[in-house]
């Protein structure tokens, strides 16, 4: 491991100079009181110096390497991992939501799941969807807000409070409705009731798709721990139909909540 070649490496560094040092004596002349250990005491003076800086550089790096470590650990991620699966799915040839429902239901049928949702990808992936947001018309905000894809169930998969309004519905499509975050209403509502009002979602050349806010949830990491919370809407899995058919999907993510204190028993029972 990498301790480990960093304890070589600092006794390789600090233990060869006086290993070559003390070679270099010859030892008849030692015991005749003849060496002259003058012009090599020089060294040592340096060596110790190097020693010291190099083992503060070290401590100051584990002290910050401990603390950076404490503050994520110890940060609320919004929601409950513990007993949760993340099942991240590829599809050839991409499948309509409706057939990525259906494995979604296989998977509830499975012992120890209580409840299954789908996802574009999983949160803290380091994956993002972004826009640029307009309010009852207005020019868009300058800053962009995240999008997130989650079928009906996934809050309540996720444990992530609803605080007002409600969870997608089975027959929710995209464009169409959303959720928000406390970000959201907080930046672009002042904090008021978001439920029942509504935003566009504006892309680079200007077009304008709608949506109704139906619930607002509570505040959760999206791509990682060291980024902000930051406005996020979360629209429905499935898209509404194009010339009378459903898009097809070529990836999704299954999140599964099970009763397993270790989740991961679930994921080799399917093997």
């Amino acid at each position: 491991c990498s301790s480990d070649l960093l304890a070589i490496a600092v006794i390789l560094l600090f233990g060869l100079a006086p290993a070559l040092r003390a070679s270099g004596v010859n030892p008849a002349s030692a015991l005749k009181g003849g060496h002259n250990p003058h012009s090599r005491r020089r060294l040592l003076p340096v060596l110790i110096a190097i020693q010291v800086a190099f083992c503060f550089m070290v401590h100051f790096a584990g002290g910050l390497f401990i603390t950076t470590f404490n503050r994520l650990a110890n940060q609320p991620t919004g929601f409950q991992a513990e007993g949760l699966l993340t099942v991240v799915t590829a599809s050839n040839p991409p499948q309509s939501s409706i057939r990525w429902e259906q494995e979604a239901e296989r998977l509830k049928a499975l012992p120890g799941v209580q409840t299954v949702a789908l996802a574009g990808f999983p949160l803290l992936s380091g994956t993002g969807m972004n826009g640029f947001v307009s309010i009852n018309g207005a020019p868009p905000d300058a800053d962009m807000t995240y999008f997130f894809r989650a079928s009906a169930g996934w809050v309540d998969a996720m444990r992530i409070p609803m605080l007002s309004g409600r969870d997608f519905r089975a027959g929710d499509a995209d464009p169409g409705v959303a959720i928000v975050n406390t970000a959201f209403v907080r930046r672009y509502f002042g904090g008021a009731s978001a439920v029942g009002k509504w935003f566009d979602k504006v892309n680079a050349a200007g077009k304008r798709v709608r949506y109704r806010i139906v619930g607002s949830i509570a505040d959760a990491r999206y791509r990682d721990m060291r980024e902000p919370i930051v406005p996020t809407a979360y629209t429905p899995f499935a898209s509404v139909a194009v010339n009378g058919a459903l898009p097809p999907y070529a990836g999704g993510t299954y999140i599964v909540r099970t009763s397993f204190a270790d989740p991961s028993v679930l994921a080799r029972s399917e093997e």
